[in-house]
């Protein structure tokens, strides 16, 4: 395999099919047996030639000390050559056989036997090998130089490493909006850490006192695909519009998206794993400006935010999933009773 990168195409993986020649000549050097044996569903018949045991004897007679690798060669013969051999033998009164650099003389006593058929319950083989060569170094090479890149506007350049969220080593980034946040977001960070390591999601947490801006900046970076703002709306619970939610930052767009700390860390890992896209949450959640104007009051709410920060959305959901799993005789009164059960929102 192959990757284009500055210095032209690179060879970043070779696969070798080695077929059996590694396993057959380890056997043949070693002399262990190095085949495979399968069992077969039905029995089948096969056309095999077998020597006399008058022929095996006078092999070993004549030949003493190389009548096993005689023997060995022999065997090692299809039942056709095997057979064709024999004639040549009986028509000739001899054959001429090499084995190893050197040659023998068979007699037609030597190859005497026949061709017959034999059932078989198993067949014999060596297995072949594929021998795949990775190169990590280069792997990595290629993975960086296409997915760095500057990114341009602002007061200056910021580089960034366009990393995959599915390779991503880091999948978020949770970041107070500034220090008197960091003082008070205890519980939200301990929430989002829970969450977080229930799902296997690595994070990095920038309580640094730069701004906002710039720890965004420095972490795009590192590849990091997402960023989790806690600000001061999600503290405050006059705002209920906004409260429990934070600022989710997707890395190459830098759009916001205005999520639930309840749901953000699920949805996350949905985009890391490819169980969804950035796209697929921008549809289900506000950005940060429809969330902001919602509950600024300045305009009527959208109707999405509205429910949202009710919990309309999650409650539902859940009473319809419980109504699936049970699958009572009548649905909408099953659902109906389990919100009208819920504690006032």
């Amino acid at each position: 395999m192959e990757v284009e990168m500055s210095y032209g195409w690179i060879e970043c993986v070779g696969i070798a099919d080695r077929s059996a020649f590694d396993l057959t000549c380890h056997a043949k050097a070693t002399g262990r047996e190095l085949s495979a044996k399968e069992k077969l569903a039905e029995p089948i018949e096969e056309e095999v030639f077998t020597l006399s045991k008058k022929a095996a004897a006078m092999i070993g007679k004549d030949f003493k000390k190389d009548a096993k690798a005689v023997q060995k060669h022999l065997d090692s013969l299809a039942p056709t050559e095997l057979a064709a051999l024999c004639d040549t033998a009986k028509s000739a009164g001899s054959v001429d056989v090499s084995i190893d650099g050197a040659s023998f003389t068979l007699t037609a006593a030597h190859v005497d036997g026949k061709l017959e058929m034999k059932k078989v319950h198993e067949r014999t083989f060596v297995p072949n090998v594929v021998e795949p060569s990775f190169g990590i170094d280069r792997l990595l090479t290629a993975i960086y130089e296409h997915s760095f890149y500057i990114r341009e506007g602002g007061d200056e350049a910021k580089a960034v490493l366009r990393l995959s969220p599915q390779v991503a080593p880091y999948k978020a980034l949770i970041v107070p909006l500034d220090a008197r946040v960091t003082a008070a977001y205890g519980a939200v960070l301990q929430r989002l850490r829970d969450t977080f390591a229930g799902l296997g999601v690595q994070y990095k947490i920038d309580e640094s006192g730069a701004s906002v801006g710039k720890r965004y900046a420095r972490n795009d970076e590192l590849g990091i695909p997402f960023g989790i703002t806690v600000d001061f709306d999600t503290l405050d619970d006059k705002v209920p519009a906004l409260y429990d939610t934070v600022t989710l930052r997707e890395r190459d767009s830098m759009a916001q998206l205005r999520v639930p700390i309840g749901e953000v860390c699920e949805a996350i890992q949905k985009v890391c794993t490819g169980a969804e896209t950035w796209t697929g949450l921008c549809a289900l959640y506000p950005t940060q400006e429809q969330a902001k104007a919602g509950a600024g009051g300045s305009g009527p709410v959208d109707a999405v935010t509205y429910l949202r920060g009710h919990q309309v959305e999650k409650l539902l959901n859940a009473a319809v999933n419980d109504a699936v799993e049970q699958r009572p005789s009548d649905p909408i009164k099953f659902i109906a009773e389990r919100l009208a059960a819920l504690p006032p929102q």
